[in-house]
């Protein structure tokens, strides 16, 4: 739920920023649009999930059917809905690129935990975990460049102990050290 306010916050910033601008009204719709409208599916997936690892894991069992039941069914929503996107904008869409990239990992790391617990297979299990993560970090890189795309366009406020932009961005990196890391 934090993501998502925070994320409604971002898009009132940006819409407020670009008003005549190209550029600017190019990052402001992809971030408003765009994203916001499958953030939500991505939280909702990784919420699930978090719900029965780490602390809070109780029986491979119970990871199985949260996996099969649950996650992967979002998150295969959440990654077609975000596959869909498309750009105009060449830095937008390069940036977009990392979360695209990102999202594929992750979803192919459920897949593979998945089959990994239902055979028993530790080595699966491990490999699912360190695909979500090098997801996980990809997400990490295209919110990286997005925070730089969005300074260069002129949409973040200079003092950055203050942008809302910047505390939305930490808010998102809380939220992934939340749900891992995935075991490794």
């Amino acid at each position: 739920m934090r993501i998502l306010i925070l994320i409604a916050v971002l898009s009132l910033i940006l819409t407020a920023a670009c008003a005549v601008d190209p550029k600017k009204e190019s990052l402001s719709n992809y971030v408003n649009h765009d994203i916001l409208a499958v953030a939500s599916i991505e939280a909702v997936a990784f919420e699930r999930y978090a719900a029965v690892t780490d602390k809070n894991y109780t029986t491979d069992e119970a990871v199985y059917i949260a996996l099969r039941d649950e996650v992967i069914p979002v998150y295969k929503r959440f990654f077609h809905l975000l596959s869909q996107v498309r750009l105009e904008d060449e830095g937008v869409a390069r940036v977009h690129g990392h979360y695209v990239k990102g999202s594929r990992r992750i979803l192919k790391g459920f897949e593979l935990k998945l089959h990994g617990i239902a055979d028993k297979d530790n080595a699966l299990i491990i490999l699912g975990n360190e695909r979500i993560d090098e997801g996980i970090r990809e997400a990490l890189v295209w919110r990286k460049e997005i925070l730089a795309l969005a300074e260069e366009r002129g949409l973040r406020n200079l003092d950055r102990k203050k942008s809302k932009m910047e505390k939305f961005f930490y808010s998102m990196d809380e939220f992934v050290t939340d749900i891992g890391p995935t075991g490794q």
